[in-house]
């Protein structure tokens, strides 16, 4: 199968049933989605959001493809000071997830009402990572992989010492995961709703929960099928936070079987992503209150709540 066959192919992915688009520009396979399109209205504002997602993968000799995205939200807000407008644009490495509920309209399913729009980045790339891997493609491992590589090799000795000191200072600890049934039961306490994600995701987990409730705070838990899955998913959010503007870490700690990263995302929102063994939450709250004060107290309640849960 020649480069042209796979480009050409691609196409076929395209489908009246598909609420994206995917097309070809020379050796790049190019999907895009508008996955937001909303009013959404609250007492004394009136709210227009945009959000595209773009999904570009190129094609390279050797059977191998590389990937980037890009992500264009705008927004603008009507209440009694004025109008507001903001846009925002980043390209990178990025997974990202996403719901919004408000009452107002959504355009793209022509609901009035309740608006309950959902977005998973990875919904749309696995098409074309599946459609590349059948035709025989790979993913390109990038230069910093490559160096870490190398790296890794000449370090052998130095990392050794390191883990010996780690150990000796008992830096080695575990912690216990939650079940499906505590998790449910510690949301049920905080008065959250819960919501079944099971049924929107692949084979890959056991369980997928959705919590939420009105003080703009939102928790998910995911059960891996297997540890290898969460590390790696853990890994994924994580580099892209390192290699893009789009966010800031502003904490990270880890043990034998667990991590915990916190971060500022640049649209305002505070984030938790902690993995136990095969087991992950994924937090997260606004903080773009004008009140830092209230800004404070969100962030320290969710952190807490973390920790309560044990994550």
């Amino acid at each position: 199968m020649t480069r042209n066959d796979v480009l050409n192919g691609a196409l076929m992915l395209n489908g009246a049933d598909k609420n994206y688009t995917v097309s070809v520009e020379n050796d790049t396979i190019i999907t895009e989605v508008k996955w937001m399109d909303a009013t959404f209205f609250a007492p004394g504002s009136v709210t227009d959001e945009i959000r595209n997602f773009k999904y570009i993968v190129r094609l390279h000799n050797g059977n191998k493809w590389s990937e980037i995205d890009e992500k264009r939200e705008s927004s603008t807000s009507l209440n009694a000071k004025g109008i507001n407008k903001h846009y925002s644009y980043t390209k990178g490495h990025t997974i990202t997830f996403n719901r919004t509920v408000g009452i107002g309209q959504d355009r793209n399913n022509n609901v009035n009402g309740v608006v309950d729009v959902r977005f998973n980045s990875e919904d749309y790339k696995r098409p074309v990572r599946e459609y590349l891997m059948r035709c025989g493609y790979k993913k390109k491992m990038g230069s910093l992989a490559k160096t870490f590589i190398i790296g890794g090799i000449l370090a052998l000795v130095l990392t050794a010492a390191i883990l010996a000191f780690l150990f000796f200072t008992g830096i080695f600890t575990e912690k216990d995961a939650l079940s499906s049934d505590e998790f449910i039961k510690e949301m049920e306490s905080e008065g959250m709703v819960i919501e079944d994600y099971y049924e929107y995701n692949d084979d890959s987990r056991d369980c997928d929960y959705y919590a939420y409730n009105d003080d703009y705070t939102n928790v998910r838990f995911i059960d891996w099928k297997t540890e290898k899955q969460c590390k790696e998913y853990f890994e994924e959010r994580v580099e892209y936070c390192n290699n893009s503007n789009y966010s800031k870490i502003t904490s990270r700690v880890s043990g034998t079987n667990y991590a915990r990263v916190e971060m500022r995302l640049s649209d305002g929102i505070f984030v938790i992503i902690s993995y136990i063994d095969d087991t992950m939450i994924i937090c997260d709250t606004s903080v773009r209150h004008k009140d830092q004060s209230e800004n404070a107290r969100r962030k320290d309640k969710l952190k807490k709540l973390v920790d309560r849960l044990g994550y």
